[in-house]
């Protein structure tokens, strides 16, 4: 992502009072305070996500200097305007809402616009020489859509989201209901046949 355009929505973010993580295949650019806003906040107890700030730490650089290729950032939900912030964007990205909240803020995360987890998967199928048939996605939230409407065989865990519902092939129970086993089990990735979740058209 080009500096200039890292410089507009940090700026962005700023006004808006948002915490903010930039984002790059080997180096993360969180603001000041942004660890210690999302560490004890995004899960269910405030250990949930230690793991994942020791795991960042190593690749954490000062964001003038680094190269990032997205952002997630945590915006007070008074000021979460998803025109607001489509509006300020630079040519070439788009922003949907991210899957893992905290504290009510609402979480956008701003990508270039052609690039997606769909694009990814269909990437993965050219360069490893399998066909997209043998591709099975899950998800749980509205960032997930593009990967399980493409991938063979699409996942939903958990029917919180209408959206991924919409274009999965399953509905899996929910995690806190051994959602990613069932889901596993459904994609015929473990040896154990475990079916409590549903099928498209099927009563949730």
């Amino acid at each position: 992502m080009p500096r200039e355009h890292v410089d507009v929505l940090t700026a962005l973010w700023e006004e808006l009072d948002a915490f903010y993580i930039w984002q790059g295949p080997d180096q993360m650019g969180p603001s000041e305070g942004y660890l210690d806003f999302f560490v004890p906040r995004a899960g269910k107890h405030p250990e949930d996500w230690i793991e994942y700030a020791q795991s960042i730490t190593p690749f954490i650089v000062d964001i003038d200097g680094g190269a990032f290729t997205k952002v997630t950032a945590y915006v007070p939900p008074e000021k979460a305007s998803m025109e607001r912030v489509t509006a300020a964007l630079p040519d070439g990205y788009r922003a949907i809402i991210g899957s893992v909240g905290a504290a009510g803020y609402v979480p956008f995360e701003v990508v270039p616009a052609h690039l997606s987890k769909a694009v990814g998967i269909r990437a993965i199928c050219e360069y490893v020489g399998i066909p997209l048939s043998r591709t099975v996605a899950l998800g749980d939230s509205s960032n997930d859509v593009e990967a399980v409407a493409t991938a063979s065989l699409g996942i939903s865990i958990g029917g919180d989201c209408d959206a991924l519902v919409d274009v999965a092939d399953i509905v899996a129970p929910a995690v806190s209901e051994d959602g990613l086993a069932w889901a596993l089990s459904a994609a015929g990735l473990t040896g154990h046949d475990d079916t409590r979740g549903s099928s498209l058209g099927d009563t949730q």
